[in-house]
């Protein structure tokens, strides 16, 4: 959030965050890397099995003691998910 631009700030403001704090990690050096081209990036081709992927990759992260965090384009696509078969799994 330290490197962020203006325009990062703003699209952050029309969810409501605004108010940012710094704390340093008391876990030492961060060994964040970005994904290699491809990693990490997905087609399928329904809903169902786009449901299915995404549950299992936050299955998959929430099972290591990762956070996730899930960005849906409306309220209504984050309603059809939590509405899904695959959500209550």
């Amino acid at each position: 959030l330290e490197t962020i631009g203006q325009y990062e700030k703003d699209v952050l403001n029309t969810y409501g965050l605004n108010k940012f704090i710094f704390v340093p990690s008391v876990y030492g050096n961060s060994n964040f890397q970005f994904d290699k081209a491809g990693d990490g990036i997905y087609f399928e081709t329904n809903k169902s099995n786009f449901y299915h992927k995404l549950s299992a990759e936050i299955m998959g992260a929430t099972k290591s003691k990762r956070a996730v965090i899930v960005f849906f384009r409306d309220r209504s696509k984050l309603n059809e998910f939590v509405a899904s078969p695959t959500y209550r799994q």
